[in-house]
């Protein structure tokens, strides 16, 4: 369940919009473990450690900067499955999950899309265009290599790419998208 920034400012009892918003995203508790590197890194943060509502901030999804971190928020009572982007269980298996806090557009980053033009996006996309379903889903600047067709089962996509010029989006199967018609409709 993505939260919208007013709900993030009550969960983590900030004072003000930006301000409080930047402060309270590196966690609700002054400490070093405020900060991972990476979305499994948190995952891996023990029982006892874990505080219902505490925030936490990723500073990647598999390494720093590449665009799939974020500020996440710890859902003691939750137990739905991952949906490889926004919502991730404890590596441990236990019950609670880290919910991303979202305000904006999806990002493809956030479920793995790479657009290295070298790994195989299709998955992550097809994931993230599911979990995203009826909200607009940003591509990252790069080439998104897709080795077979996507087959996401949400109905409703709207897919926008973050290319400051003209550029293409190539699969394997010789398809190619505009990125400057990427969500044009």
């Amino acid at each position: 369940m993505p939260i919208s920034r007013r709900l993030f400012i009550a969960l983590t009892g900030a004072a003000g919009a930006l301000g409080g918003a930047a402060t309270a995203a590196r966690g609700t508790e002054r400490d070093a473990s405020a900060a991972f590197e990476t979305v499994e890194a948190l995952r891996t943060i023990p029982p006892g450690a874990r505080r219902d509502r505490a925030v936490r901030h990723a500073l990647g999804r598999q390494v720093r900067g590449d665009g799939g971190g974020g500020a996440f928020w710890w859902d003691a009572a939750a137990g739905e499955a991952e949906d490889g982007g926004t919502v991730f269980a404890p590596a441990d298996g236990g019950t609670g999950r880290w919910r991303r806090l979202i305000d904006g557009d999806w990002q493809a980053a956030w479920f793995g899309v790479r657009a290295d033009g070298v790994s195989d996006d299709g998955p992550a996309l097809t994931r993230a265009i599911d979990a995203a379903a009826g909200r607009r889903l940003m591509l990252p600047k790069g080439t998104i290599r897709i080795a077979a067709p996507l087959a996401p089962t949400a109905s409703r996509w709207h897919l926008r790419g973050q290319m400051p010029e003209r550029g293409q989006y190539r699969s394997d199967n010789s398809t190619v998208v505009d990125a400057s018609a990427i969500g044009a409709g």
